[in-house]
């Protein structure tokens, strides 16, 4: 069994190397095993943005945002306003 948050700093550094998909894919085995960690959504969301899946991008900050991180709410606000 992997270690909690592996995934996420794996899909950090494969974010900031520009391989979007990567740390998307990294970002959803992270929320495979805890789902309620809000920044994994706000990385997410920026890799799916950034990707074009706007969609994908906005329910991930709304999720972090209800999870109480509000880089959700200044990312909703920066894109969709």
């Amino acid at each position: 069994m992997k270690t909690p948050l592996i995934s996420y700093h794996k899909g950090v550094m494969k974010f900031d190397s520009g391989d979007f998909k990567g740390a998307i894919a990294e970002f959803d085995n992270e929320l495979e095993k805890v789902p309620h960690y809000p920044d994994v959504y706000v990385y997410r969301g920026r890799a799916r943005y950034i990707i074009g899946d706007k969609d994908g991008a906005l329910g991930d900050w709304i999720k972090a945002l209800e999870l109480g991180n509000r880089k959700g709410d200044e990312l909703i606000e920066k894109h969709f306003s």
